[in-house]
């Protein structure tokens, strides 16, 4: 089981914490992905871009290569359904793949 820290739902909760004012936009969006990534969780990190696409965030090219380069290490490990997760939240951005 994941823990809250990991998860894409946990994070976005505590962002949306008053007294930790982290204002939604590009940067933070970013850095949201990069954590999740980093954390490995790319299922939480997919779905913080598909959240990035809703709100009109690009992702940037950095964030992009790490999440790709981990959903490639996944599929090579047999996990292709989480290349597919990868990439349909990719593909809500604003300017899909």
């Amino acid at each position: 089981m994941r823990s809250a820290r990991s998860s894409w739902s946990g994070l976005r909760n505590l962002l949306r914490r008053s007294w930790l004012k982290v204002p939604w936009n590009v940067h933070s969006a970013n850095a949201a992905v990069a954590c999740l990534v980093e954390a490995g969780n790319l299922r939480a990190a997919a779905d913080a871009v598909e959240h990035m696409g809703e709100t009109g965030m690009r992702l940037r090219p950095e964030a992009l290569h790490s999440l790709l380069r981990l959903a490639c290490k996944r599929t090579r490990r047999g996990r292709s359904g989480d290349a597919l997760v990868v990439f349909s939240a990719l593909q809500t951005l604003p300017h899909p793949l």
